[in-house]
């Protein structure tokens, strides 16, 4: 994991949650320019263990990359839930973000070592 966080991109937001002395969770959050939308803060991920769940983790970790993005002037945090992760779209709803769109997600190897 330590290798994998600091080959993140510069400026990313990696935030931590403890609830009773404990890990409970974390969020990786990031800035995404593209040529075809202004800018907007992205979830790269958002993991709270099972035995944290329902006790305000995860919403705490969401609110904490929203204040992320806000202070980077975004006016959006883009969230992508998989629909193999039904449980995580209720969550969502409830923390007050809204359903966008449905797309397809296609991968073509390239022949990397995934470092």
């Amino acid at each position: 994991m330590t290798t994998r966080l600091l080959k993140l991109e510069p400026g990313a937001g990696v935030f931590v949650v403890e609830l009773d002395g404990r890990v409970a969770g974390f969020v990786h959050v990031f800035e995404q320019r593209l040529l075809v939308s202004p800018g907007f803060a992205e979830l790269g991920g958002l993991v709270v263990g099972t035995w944290a769940r329902r006790r305000g983790a995860g919403r705490a970790l969401l609110d904490e990359a929203a204040r992320w993005a806000k202070d980077r002037g975004l006016a959006s945090l883009r969230i992508r839930a998989g629909a193999a992760r039904p449980e995580a779209h209720p969550f969502y709803q409830s923390a007050g973000c809204r359903f966008v769109k449905e797309q397809r997600v296609y991968e073509r190897t390239v022949g990397g070592r995934g470092r």
